[in-house]
């Protein structure tokens, strides 16, 4: 858990501030690992099934900066296959640029490698995604983190399209009942600036804590998303994950 700034009363941390690190506070980059199987429908009879491996950990002394890895293995119908295959391969720096009782700020650079095996399982481009994120601890535990990501191909295959996609988020956890559950909403405004499309996205979190395994906390997961707009990228997606924290 990352050390609230000098000056501030441990009052008013208390009062702001959800005393439970369940991985939802993005200003808390604790050590974590796990799995997520996820399924997109695309629309048109089409589909894509995600098995996800990721770990992430801070890499330096105060906490503030963590590393994470994602590997994700694809299985799309686009081209007819049913059998999953490398995709692309994430790694992304997270730094809290100042945190308060009251906010935080938080930055993050992403790159994702064209590691995909197969045409359909990645985007044929190596993309750097910078994310920016305003973390307000409301009363009574509430988090609402708008956050701003800008994804832009860099280099990668001439015959694939480039990436140009903006997503202004507007994350919020509410605050249970019940420290082992825990949910998050995700609307979400998506421009895809290379296409001209704009479409609109709502995921719901449900997740709960399962307690201790392998020296840290092990919680369970379910996120359920929805698109809307004519030009949306998907219908709908579900995905389950296990999770291990603080390790």
């Amino acid at each position: 858990m990352l050390e609230l700034l000098l000056g501030e009363s441990a009052t008013s941390a208390d009062d702001l501030v959800p005393a439970a690190d369940n991985g939802t506070d993005p200003t808390r980059l604790s050590r974590s690992a796990g799995a997520s199987y996820g399924h997109m429908n695309l629309g048109g009879g089409l589909s894509q099934n995600t098995l996800e491996l990721f770990y992430s950990s801070p890499i330096t002394d105060d906490g503030k900066t963590a590393a994470r890895l994602m590997v994700p293995l694809v299985q799309n119908d686009v081209a007819g296959r049913n059998t999953h295959s490398l995709s692309d391969i994430g790694l992304s720096i997270t730094n809290v640029v100042n945190l308060t009782p009251r906010y935080g700020i938080v930055v993050a650079g992403e790159v994702t490698f064209d590691t995909a095996n197969q045409t359909e399982g990645g985007t044929g481009k190596n993309v750097f995604k910078a994310t920016l994120a305003y973390v307000n601890f409301l009363p009574g535990g509430i988090i609402f983190a708008p956050t701003l990501g800008q994804s832009n191909s860099i280099w990668g295959q001439r015959s694939r399209a480039d990436i140009d996609m903006t997503v202004l988020d507007f994350y919020l956890v509410p605050k249970l009942g019940s420290s082992r559950f825990f949910v998050t909403l995700d609307p979400a405004i998506n421009s895809n600036w290379e296409l001209g499309t704009q479409y609109l996205s709502f995921a719901v979190t449900t997740g709960y804590s399962l307690g201790p395994a392998f020296g840290g906390s092990s919680q369970i997961y379910v996120r359920s998303s929805t698109y809307a707009g004519g030009e949306r990228a998907a219908n709908w997606g579900i995905e389950v994950g296990y999770k291990v924290l603080r390790f």
